[in-house]
């Protein structure tokens, strides 16, 4: 397994959850335009902390790039009409 300067991803894998029932979607459509802090936690640390580098908050970083899209976006995520 290739190791970097953080570490393994295993090791990685071991130390943080994913929340892959996350719906983008349904959240951002529910927001306000000025709403400014991620609404739920789709990536936590195992372990209940809230560590990560300044700037980095993975939850921000989602957040920031979600806002950047036009909500609803122009779908994916709706099925076709018969």
């Amino acid at each position: 397994m290739k190791s970097t300067r953080l570490g393994s991803f295993a090791e990685l894998q071991s130390r943080i959850h994913i929340d892959f029932t996350f719906d983008p979607k349904l959240v951002m459509s529910n927001l306000s335009p000025d709403h400014t802090s991620p609404p739920v936690r789709v990536v936590t640390l195992k372990g209940g902390g809230d560590t990560h580098w300044s700037g980095m908050e993975p939850n921000q970083r989602i957040f920031d790039y979600l806002r950047q899209l036009d909500w609803p976006p122009s779908s994916a995520y709706e099925k076709p009409e018969s």
